[in-house]
């Protein structure tokens, strides 16, 4: 998915469990948590600041967004954040793994 910016969207949950984190959505707070061992980030709907671990926010493209009752964040938040490894496939698909 795009946002209105052109900025290249993924779901959070379904990727951020496919690289094996668990993902707690906050309700009061309209956030996601996602924990793997001793990795923990956050994001916040609306809020461009991406955490790593105790680290001060990064900014990336775009703040995430809910769309269609779920959550986006930008691809650069897999490859920044999480550490996975990202490319473009040659028929526009993208593929996603974890950096070992």
């Amino acid at each position: 998915m795009k946002s209105p910016e052109g900025v290249t969207l993924v779901p959070l949950r379904k990727v951020a469990e496919g690289l094996g984190y668990e993902v707690k959505w906050i309700t009061s707070e309209f956030a996601a948590e996602l924990n793997k061992g001793a990795e923990w980030t956050n994001v916040i709907v609306g809020k461009n600041a991406y955490f790593y671990g105790k680290l001060a926010p990064i900014t990336l493209e775009a703040a995430p967004v809910i769309q269609n009752e779920s959550l986006y964040v930008p691809l650069t938040f897999v490859s920044d954040i999480l550490h996975a490894d990202v490319r473009n496939g040659d028929s526009g698909d993208i593929h996603i793994e974890k950096l070992k």
